[in-house]
C-alpha cells in the first residue's frame, strides 16, 4: 500500500518514519520530494556544495540527499526522477529503499542530453514514494547488509570515491577541482583529503589485513554491522575481513562505505610498521605513497597503533590460555 500525504504524517507522528529536515512544500499527495545537498562529477572531479552544478552533456553525476530517511520494519520506499528533470533529458537509476534505512541517499544519474543541465544544490530532484509492507520485516536492513546504514553524504558504489560528512559535497566550495589542504604538506593522511580519495584508488582494499583494534570494531558495530561479518581472527590479531572476491567487506564500488569510521590503520595507510627495523615506513604496494609525507607524528601515531595492537592481541590470548585451564 503506497502511503498518502495524511498517511506520511501519521507515520512520522508515531515514530516509524523520519524525513529530517522536513518542508511542508516537499510534501506530495502520496510522497515527498527528496532534495540536492551536494553534486559530484566523477569525470571531471568538480564537486559541488552550493550553487549550481553544471553537467555537461552525455555524463554521469552523482548526488547525495539533503534529508536524512529513516523506515521503521514495516516501511519501504522507492524514488522516482521528478519530470521537471526527466524532461531535459537526466536519467536515474534507482533501488529499493530498504526497511530499517537510517541515512541519506546516494543517487546516481546521467545527463543523455546535447547539452549542459543544471543541477542546482537544494532543489527537488527526485519523489520518495514510501509504502507499508504486508507485515514488519523479521530482520531489517541493518541486520541484513546494512553497509550504507547511516552514510552522510555521497557514497559511489561504483567508480568513484567516497565523498562523506565533514568533507564531502554538503561542505565543499561552490567548486572544488582539486583538493586544497592549508595546513601542512598536501597528501599528510592528518591534513587534508588523502591522494587515495583524489585517485579514486582502491588498491589497499583488496585482499587486505588490515588489523583492527577493540574500538575499531566498537565504532563501526555502532554503525548497524554485526562484526561478524566485517572481523576476521588470524592468528590472535582481529584483521578486516575480505569478500569470496578478494575485497574488503566495506568496499562498495572502489570506495570505502564506512569512510569516516574507517579502521585506524586505514585512516594512517600508507604508512605501516616495519617491525624488523622498528621504524614507519609508506607500504611499497601503494602506487600513491610519493604524494605522502611522513611526519614525526605521523611515525608516532604508527607506533602507538601498534602497540595498541599487541596489548590487546596479548590480552586475548591470556584470556584464551586462562579459559582452556
Amino acid at each position: 500500500m503506497v502511503l498518502s500525504d495524511a498517511d506520511l504524517r501519521g507515520r512520522m507522528a508515531d515514530g516509524e518514519l523520519e524525513i529530517d529536515p522536513f518542508e511542508e512544500r516537499s510534501l506530495t499527495p502520496n510522497g515527498y520530494d527528496l532534495s540536492v545537498a551536494g553534486v559530484l562529477i566523477p569525470g571531471t572531479g568538480a564537486k559541488f556544495g552550493s550553487g549550481s552544478a553544471s553537467i555537461p552533456p552525455k555524463s554521469w553525476f552523482v548526488l547525495s540527499t539533503r534529508e536524512r530517511v529513516r523506515l521503521g520494519r514495516s516501511l519501504s520506499a522507492q524514488l522516482w526522477l521528478r519530470t521537471t528533470f526527466a524532461r531535459k533529458g537526466i536519467l536515474a537509476t534507482f533501488g529499493k529503499i530498504d526497511a530499517g534505512f537510517n541515512g541519506t541517499l546516494t543517487i546516481t544519474a546521467f545527463n543523455a542530453s546535447e547539452t549542459p543541465v543544471d543541477i542546482p544544490v537544494g532543489e527537488r530532484f527526485c519523489q520518495m514514494v514510501v509504502e507499508r509492507l504486508d507485515s514488519p520485516a523479521e530482520k531489517a536492513y541493518a541486520e541484513r547488509s546494512g553497509r550504507y546504514q547511516h552514510q552522510r553524504g555521497i557514497t559511489l558504489s561504483a567508480g568513484g570515491g567516497t565523498v562523506g560528512a565533514g568533507g564531502g559535497p554538503g561542505n565543499a566550495g561552490p567548486e572544488e577541482r582539486a583538493p586544497k589542504a592549508e595546513k601542512g604538506p598536501p597528501g599528510r593522511p592528518d591534513s587534508g583529503e588523502q591522494p587515495c580519495r583524489r585517485n579514486l584508488c582502491d588498491h589497499c582494499c583488496h585482499l587486505t589485513e588490515m588489523p583492527l583494534t577493540m574500538e575499531d570494531i566498537r565504532r563501526i558495530g555502532a554503525l548497524g554491522f554485526d562484526e561478524k561479518h566485517f572481523v576476521q581472527p588470524a592468528e590472535g590479531w582481529l584483521q578486516l575481513k575480505n569478500t569470496a572476491e578478494g575485497r574488503c567487506f566495506f568496499l562498495q564500488g572502489n570506495a570505502c562505505s564506512v569512510y569516516p569510521g574507517r579502521p585506524e590503520g586505514c585512516t594512517l595507510y600508507p604508512a605501516v610498521y616495519d617491525a624488523d627495523n622498528g621504524e614507519t615506513v609508506f607500504d611499497t604496494e601503494c602506487p600513491h605513497r610519493e604524494e605522502y609525507v611522513l611526519s614525526d607524528g605521523l611515525g608516532r601515531k604508527v607506533a602507538g597503533l601498534v602497540e595498541r595492537l599487541r596489548r590487546e592481541r596479548r590480552g586475548r590470548r591470556y584470556r584464551k590460555v586462562r579459559t582452556d585451564l
